[in-house]
């Protein structure tokens, strides 16, 4: 994504600025600088990787040089101006994007955490890939700045790696957020693999095998999600047993509510609990009525919406997985009455895919008056 392409960009135009100099340097060195910048707005953990760039320039010797010369901090000033509008965005909102990812790593001591979390990388990126990948940046850093360049991958490479294994000590950090880490060492494994095909049979099977797996897999996977043939061949798969249900989208549900009125129906709003189920409703129905979300991390939408704005309207509330009881305990006090009505159908490739629960808040209450 968004991120790997400018963590790539930065490494490019970082191996021709220690390449260079001149006029040639200022213009790579502010080219990596804006391709940091570029990282930094799609994902502000790619901070570790550019603490790898310092740490390489601090440790090899020949890029020492750079640290005295004013390129490197022209780069920095570069990515500052690049990121800067998300830095205005926070200071006018609290800093809430960066209370919120600081808090994602937190909770209780976990030790055996760590060993949760290498495993998670190993299997994200296959074991059998991830295992000489790790081998070579081993490799690598045994060799340490003597080779400069395996140098620079191990320290872009290190940061990200080695902070989310050890925050899992304390945290539940997801698998690919070392992902940026490993990238930087697949330069490392191709270069092993290029200078050990032609002489090596296992390697030519390894990388064969390997290819034909990942396409397989994706072919499945695209397959099954276009098609939806599983829930054909094993009913036990039908009606909200999918594995596959999380990619599918709700767009049929636009024509079954226009069916239904709801879409014609003057002053209603449609609200979900979470806020990636807002998501897709919204998507689905394409702005044609508000969208909330009710439920307690509404992420981007207690930033564009506020359930306050929509006081006494009633709203159409979609609930997977949650029954009358359920809802009335969460919200009944949001509401003067909520009232059970039939539950939508969602279709994918032409079969249901999932019901979805729907409930009708009558006159939904303001957030204050909610909470007396």
């Amino acid at each position: 994504g968004p991120l790997f392409a400018a963590l790539l960009g930065v490494l490019f135009c970082l191996i021709l600025a220690l390449r260079s100099d001149g006029r040639a340097a200022w213009r790579w060195w502010s080219a990596t600088g804006a391709c940091a910048g570029l990282a930094l707005c799609s994902k502000y953990s790619a901070v570790l990787t550019l603490i790898g760039v310092a740490a390489f320039l601090a440790t090899e010797p020949r890029s020492r040089r750079w640290l005295r010369q004013p390129q490197p901090y022209i780069a920095g000033a570069a990515a500052l101006m690049v990121f800067l509008p998300v830095l205005i965005w926070n200071v006018e909102h609290g800093w809430i994007s960066f209370l919120f990812q600081g808090t994602r790593a937190s909770g209780p001591l976990r030790p055996l955490g760590p060993l949760s979390a290498i495993a998670g990388q190993a299997a994200f990126l296959l074991p059998w890939v991830w295992a000489p990948l790790v081998w070579c940046g081993l490799l690598a850093a045994y060799r340490g700045p003597s080779d400069r360049d395996r140098w620079l991958l191990v320290c872009l490479a290190a940061p990200p790696i080695l902070v989310f294994t050890v925050a899992a000590l304390w945290g539940n950090p997801l698998f690919h957020w070392a992902a940026p880490g490993y990238l930087m060492l697949v330069p490392l494994l191709g270069e092993a693999i290029a200078r050990r095909r032609q002489t090596n049979r296992l390697v030519r099977i390894w990388l064969g095998a390997t290819a034909a797996f990942i396409i397989l897999g994706v072919v499945f996977v695209a397959g099954e999600i276009r098609f939806n043939w599983l829930s054909g061949l094993n009913e036990e798969l039908a009606l909200g047993r999918n594995p596959n249900l999380d990619v599918v989208d709700w767009t049929s549900l636009r024509a079954e509510f226009e069916k239904r009125g709801f879409l014609d129906r003057p002053g209603l709003v449609v609200a979900t609990l979470k806020w990636h189920e807002a998501g897709k409703i919204d998507y689905a129905l394409g702005g044609r009525i508000p969208v909330i979300c009710l439920g307690p991390d509404p992420r981007q939408y207690g930033l564009t919406t506020n359930p306050d704005d929509y006081a006494g309207v009633d709203v159409l509330i979609v609930a997977p997985r949650r029954s009358l009881a359920q809802i009335e305990g969460q919200f009944g006090a949001w509401f003067d009455t909520i009232e059970p009505i039939a539950p939508a159908t969602v279709m994918h490739a032409g079969r249901p895919a999932t019901e979805l629960p729907l409930f009708i808040g009558h006159r939904l209450h303001s957030y204050g008056r909610s909470q007396e």
